[in-house]
């Protein structure tokens, strides 16, 4: 079946006389008839993943996009938008990104950050032939 469709296609709208509308929604749903993926008005992608092993249920999840937890760049404050997904038991995972990466502290207290895949060299200063104690680093 072949639809032609204006530029843009509205799913739900706006209620009248100051009464909320309805949010809209549209799915795709699998060979068995059931949503695979929906798409919501509120801004959230539902995923409905395949049936488990022994007829466990699958995997689902809700995907949404969240003003992120501060800290990237291993500067405290600033954020990224992420997208976040929220489990079958409820709880919301952010997905990280290689700007995460990771925070170093040494001796002096100075953070170092580190996008992943960008490389920390730790230089020691003691001899290769001398012996070290617990206090001291062989790097």
């Amino acid at each position: 079946i072949t639809f032609d469709l204006n530029s843009t296609l509205t799913i739900g709208g706006k209620g009248k006389d100051g009464v909320d509308g309805k949010d809209g929604q549209l799915g795709v749903a699998g060979k068995d008839g059931a949503d695979g993926v929906t798409i919501y008005g509120n801004g959230t992608i539902g995923i409905n993943g395949r049936d488990g092993v022994d007829g466990k249920p699958g995997a689902n999840a809700s995907v949404t996009v969240i003003e992120g937890t501060p800290g990237i760049n291993g500067k405290d404050g600033e954020t990224l938008t992420r997208v976040v997904y929220t489990d079958a038991n409820g709880t919301t995972h952010e997905i990280a990104t290689l700007d995460d990466g990771l925070k170093f502290k040494g001796d002096k207290g100075e953070v170092i950050a580190k996008k992943l895949g960008e490389t920390l060299e730790i230089i020691g200063r003691t001899d290769v032939n001398a012996n070290v104690t617990d206090k001291n680093l062989r790097v």
